[in-house]
């Protein structure tokens, strides 16, 4: 042993003999003296069972005196049991995962002298309300107290020294009335005036500087010294539909375990998972997204023995994918994924074949003029525009193609936070609308129109014969009767004859219906959605500093023979051999 680490006398953690302290001998020595006990005067029968008994006690004496685990000695380890297994509260985790951001309170070995001061007063206080409160009973019946019985009675002076007790009472109690409210006064402004460095000495607020790591005078071991830094980071983050897909890198090995809840109210998670990553390990999750604040907690556990959790959240998550519809199309962000340094995505656009379109439309004119504004079914020829992305400053154009997807992609520093993304899509649609046909009126007053023109006729020719009985009678008397027979004949011809006739038109409106060309129209309409997206920090392995070197064991060392033989000199003793 070096010369300045020479102790004057052995402490009790000391280890002397056997690796063993002090107390822990004691505790061996009494445990194999009951055991002795147990086998020597136990009335158990046989010797046999005696021994066994007695053999068991002392090997559990040994184990509860001089084992350990972790450096925790067996009985304050049974305690634990006791406490957090076998009672109400049962703790599922490692002690390793329990951290706590500060110090506990050291143990209160003596009382600080402003407390004592104060205490002090206070029982000075309650001694004067006391004997205030005797001193208005007296001549009066004291009240039943049973415990008053078995205190200690007063002394019972003489008769003769009684008056002079009474008075040296007196006198005794005239200088504490005296000097009771400066006592007080001056308690009381020490109180107000040190009372915060009191309460400042006892706890205090944690410092920058201070460890994060703590220890208790009852565990053997130093906890590991707290090494800060980021061990994991978030490398992509990617919606789509309803999956999101998370890549983590470590900065140092650990053992990760990924939960993905529902919302706040529900805390089984739908989704687990655990696994070991190396030194700038990377994983890939892919977790379902179920209910409408959906979250997902990445717990570690490290190769230092120090653990911690992040967690995406709320904003953290572009979810549900925001949506839109409009008169023409109807926008949907498909997909967005974030990778250090860019966020890229995809937007899904469905527009319309037909449409509704309003038209001003002449549809008589001429003798009365007729328009209207009518609603036409308008056909979609084409729809063009583009897609104005926006985020974290970043700003771009990309070309919009309709009924289906189109990409962009554009940078975004490494800086860990929430980033808006914010969409806008300028849509230009060709329209070719079916016009009716067009119907023109025109008048047309009271007209008599007299129209002259040869008129020809076809006579046909016609014969006919006749027959006739004639009776002549003479003046005899006598009748002669004759017959008589002649054949008519004309023959066909052609009559021309100059005619004029007169006509009489009323007054009337004559219509026309002509039919129109489809209307071609150009029809512009503005589509915006938003969201919100985490993004994590560059990569950075973690920085372990070395170890602290452990300091030099103490070694004990054989003193010079003549230096023991000056002290057996200086103490008359000799080598028993």
């Amino acid at each position: 042993m070096r010369e300045h680490e020479v102790p004057t006398h052995v402490q009790a953690e000391d280890k002397v003999l056997l690796w063993l302290t002090f107390p822990q001998i004691v505790a061996v020595c009494a445990s194999s003296a009951v055991a002795y006990g147990i086998y020597r005067y136990a009335p158990l029968g046989p010797s046999e069972i005696r021994i066994t008994l007695a053999v068991i006690f002392a090997l559990v004496g040994v184990a509860a005196s001089a084992g350990s685990i972790g450096g925790r000695r067996l009985p304050l380890v049974a305690l634990d049991v006791l406490r957090y297994r076998i009672g109400p509260r049962t703790y599922a985790g490692s002690p390793a995962e329990l951290v706590r951001h500060k110090n506990p309170d050291p143990p209160r070995t003596h009382t600080v002298p402003l407390e004592r001061l104060s205490r002090k007063a206070g029982a000075m206080v309650r001694e004067f309300r006391r004997k205030k409160s005797r001193r208005r009973r007296a001549g009066r019946r004291m009240p039943f107290r049973p415990r008053a019985w078995i205190r200690a009675r007063r002394m019972r002076v003489h008769a003769e020294n009684r008056e002079k007790a009474r008075n040296a009472t007196d006198k005794q109690q005239k200088r504490r009335r005296s000097l009771r409210p400066f006592l007080v006064a001056t308690v009381v402004a020490l109180l107000s005036a040190t009372s915060p460095f009191t309460v400042q000495a006892e706890g205090g607020d944690e410092t920058e500087d201070s460890p994060t790591t703590w220890t208790s005078p009852e565990i053997e071991f130093q906890p590991p010294l707290h090494i800060p830094g980021r061990r994991i980071f978030i490398q992509g983050l990617e919606v789509r539909d309803a999956t999101a897909t998370i890549d983590v890198k470590a900065a140092q090995g650990l053992d990760l375990s990924v939960r993905a809840f529902r919302s706040e109210g529900y805390p089984v998670p739908v989704f687990h998972d655990a696994l070991m990553l190396p030194r700038d390990g990377s994983a890939t999750f892919a977790m379902p997204i179920v209910g409408p604040s959906p979250s997902f907690v990445f717990s570690w556990k490290d190769n230092l023995g120090q653990s911690g959790a992040i967690a995406l959240e709320g904003s953290h998550i572009p979810y549900p994918l925001p949506k839109i519809e409009g008169d023409l199309c109807s926008m949907n962000l498909r997909s967005v994924k974030w990778t250090p340094g860019g966020v890229q995505g995809e937007v899904e656009t469905e527009c319309v074949r037909g449409i509704t379109e309003l038209f001003e439309l002449t549809a008589v004119n001429g003798h009365v003029d007729i328009r209207q504004e009518v609603a036409l079914e308008a056909e979609v020829v084409a729809v063009a525009g583009t897609l104005a992305v926006e985020v974290a400053g970043s700003f771009e154009r990309f070309p919009l193609i309709a009924d289906d997807l189109t990409p962009f992609n554009l940078p975004v520093g490494s800086e860990r936070g929430t980033v808006e993304l914010s969409i806008e899509a300028d849509l230009q649609a060709d329209l070719s609308v079916p016009v009716p046909p067009l119907v023109s009126l025109e008048h047309h007053p009271e007209l008599t129109e007299n129209i002259t023109g040869t008129v020809s006729a076809s006579c046909p020719g016609a014969s006919k014969t006749v027959s006739k009985t004639v009776r002549l009678y003479h003046p005899d008397g006598t009748e002669t009767t004759h017959e008589l027979s002649a054949r008519v004949s004309i023959p066909s011809r052609e009559i021309e004859h100059e005619a004029t006739l007169s006509f009489v038109h009323p007054e009337h409106v004559r219509a026309e219906i002509r039919e129109r060309p489809p209307a071609m129209r150009v029809r512009h309409e503005n589509l915006s959605i938003a969201t919100t997206l985490a993004v994590d920090d560059t990569f950075a392995p973690l920085f372990v500093p070395p170890p602290p070197a452990l300091p030099e064991k103490a070694r004990h060392e054989t003193a010079p023979r003549g230096l023991l033989g000056t002290w057996f000199d200086q103490l008359n003793w000799s080598w028993p051999w």
